[in-house]
């Protein structure tokens, strides 16, 4: 029934025809490799293209050299994100000994 319900959901939300996801299945199976290949070519821009991988580096980067793609860059988080926030660490004492956390002070009562 929640299935059923959130079909319906999706339906009025996008404002999709009564007939969906009836019709959902032979859509899809009515795809050729043409049209991939059509659609593939006209959004495509391998000149523009970048390739992301994440794993172990020491593991991934000679199979992925040996494909010849072109240069490899090696990025880290920071250098995607910048560095990230320094916290102020602080230390809360309670009767037992002391506890370490990070952000708002609380004080913990036995």
């Amino acid at each position: 029934m929640a299935q059923i319900a959130g079909q319906i959901e999706e339906m009025v939300f996008y404002q999709l025809p009564d007939s969906y996801f009836n019709d959902y299945i032979r859509n899809i199976l009515s795809v050729t490799k043409e049209d991939v290949l059509r659609v593939a070519r006209e959004t495509i821009d391998p000149d523009n293209l970048v390739v992301v991988l994440v794993g172990d580096r020491k593991v991934i980067e000679q199979p992925v050299k040996s494909l010849d793609f072109g240069p490899i860059v090696d990025k880290t988080i920071d250098d995607i994100l910048g560095p990230a926030p320094v916290l102020e660490k602080q230390e809360v004492a309670n009767k037992v000994g002391h506890a370490c956390c990070w952000g708002r002070t609380s004080h913990v009562e036995r």
